[in-house]
């Protein structure tokens, strides 16, 4: 087929299903987690995101409901049976099969063995990859045969650590994050040239900061991240992943948004079709100002997940950017009947409604996400009266969670929506002050530079958190 991106054959990874011990789930998951790595090296296939297929991990959808929601033609899904010997040695069992989803009828499928050290398995991950460039007639290059043979370590011990470390960063929690430090630890402690294992000590780091409940600082996160994210650079250079680490750090930890919309830039490159790494890239040329730049890398970020909710509520955002609402709107209205439950589609939906002056619609929105459901309802009561603004003010303020940050970005935007300008600079101030991730984007917002740009205040807290004061 054509390299073009619209006409590659499109496949989703599930994840593999564990038919072997519960306490294996993890190298089920792992092993998914290569195959599609290793996958979407090849330039000729296009590959759903591995965080996107696993979301329907243990789903009880058909495979045609998950392609069609996915906008894939194909899925590839198998069974993994790991069987383990005291002495530690042992085998595991794979049956791949590649669907075509319309019709729910297999294209191939195989049984494959393979003892537990690295190289069978690295061997195993590399057929299937193969066996499904075969099955399209896709040719695979020199450099893509390589890259999808590549044996990363031969010590078993660490495979096996990186695998667990993997499936605890999965977990999205605070004490996973934790656990994925302690296994990527023994990871590079077995095999100190394991770059893959860095990349995922500067992954687990660079979360911590994200759960109030991990007990490192902040500050010490994301410095040990950085750390690890450049040694796995140094040892391999092409590694993907640490290059979007360093990306992620960069931004969050550091605010050199130049700089870390480079290395994601590089982390594209080794990984195209990664679509996470498209919205990041997009929201970082979005922090630099560049508009315009994001839309074209939200767009490709649809088009290659062209159902996906994180995709359409990307392509909402860039639009309220370039003052596109009614476009914005209905990619939030698209987010919505895919995923009722997305918070994230009602707030931005509130920021549309505020850009048209139209607060009790805003305050509509704000009812379906619980933090903010007080404020939607003195929104909604709001009127011409110095009480009624009063009842907004304190249904603002009184925002609080653990991650104080964060609640410093949301009350200065809110409080910049309703005219609120001394108190929102003051709200914004804290939150440069604390440099809690996730919050940053709030100063950024549409409605906030509407309400503060001719402020001195203002401009000083973007100069301080390294955002350019205007459009390039």
């Amino acid at each position: 087929p054509s390299a073009s991106p619209t006409d590659r054959p499109r496949v989703a990874v599930l994840p593999f299903r564990n038919i072997g011990a519960p306490e294996d789930e993890y190298f089920a998951d792992g092993l998914t987690e290569e195959i599609t790595s290793r996958l979407s090296t090849i330039s000729g296939i296009a590959t759903i995101s591995r965080t996107t297929a696993l979301t329907y991990k243990g789903s009880t959808k058909s495979l045609r409901d998950i392609a069609r929601e996915l906008g894939v033609a194909f899925v590839l899904e198998g069974t993994v049976r790991t069987e383990r010997l005291a002495n530690g040695d042992g085998q595991i069992r794979v049956t791949p099969e590649l669907v075509r989803a319309d019709s729910d009828s297999p294209l191939w499928t195989d049984r494959m063995t393979a003892g537990l050290a690295p190289g069978e398995l690295f061997a195993v991950q590399a057929r299937i990859a193969e066996r499904v460039a075969e099955a399209f007639n896709v040719a695979v290059l020199a450099r893509e045969r390589s890259a999808i043979q590549r044996v990363e370590t031969v010590n078993a011990a660490a495979h096996d650590a990186y695998l667990q470390g993997r499936f605890s960063l999965s977990k999205a929690t605070g004490r996973g994050v934790e656990d994925a430090m302690m296994h990527f630890t023994r990871a590079v402690a077995a095999d100190s040239l394991y770059a893959r294992a860095y990349a995922g000590l500067a992954d687990a780091y660079a979360n911590a900061p994200f759960y109030p409940d991990t007990k490192i600082t902040d500050a010490d996160a994301f410095r040990t991240a950085a750390q690890h994210a450049r040694h796995a650079i140094a040892l391999d250079s092409t590694l993907g992943e640490a290059h979007a680490a360093l990306g992620g750090i960069l931004a969050d930890g550091e605010w050199k948004w130049a700089e870390a919309d480079r290395e994601t830039e590089t982390a594209l490159r080794f990984d195209p079709d990664n679509t996470a790494l498209r919205f990041r890239r997009s929201g970082l040329l979005m922090t630099l100002r560049r508009y315009q730049d994001a839309a074209i890398e939200a767009k490709r970020a649809l088009r290659l997940e062209p159902n996906s909710r994180d995709a359409l509520h990307n392509n909402a955002v860039v639009l309220t950017y370039l003052n596109r609402l009614d476009e914005a709107e209905a990619f939030e209205r698209r987010v919505l009947a895919l995923d009722s439950s997305f918070h994230f589609a009602h707030i931005w939906l509130g920021e549309i409604a505020a850009l048209r002056n139209d607060l009790p619609a805003m305050g509509k929105e704000f009812l379906q996400v619980k933090p903010m459901a007080a404020v939607g309802q003195a929104m909604i009561a709001m009127s011409g009266s110095a009480a009624s603004r009063q009842s907004v003010v304190r249904a603002i303020t009184s925002i609080r969670s653990s991650n104080v940050g964060l609640d410093a970005a949301r009350q200065g935007w809110l409080l910049a929506v309703i005219g609120e300008t001394d108190q929102s600079l003051a709200a914004f101030e804290i939150e440069i002050r604390s440099r809690s991730p996730g919050g940053l984007s709030a100063l950024q917002f549409p409605s906030v530079q509407r309400t503060l740009r001719s402020s001195g205040r203002y401009r000083a807290l973007l100069q301080t958190a390294g955002i350019p004061l205007a459009v390039p």
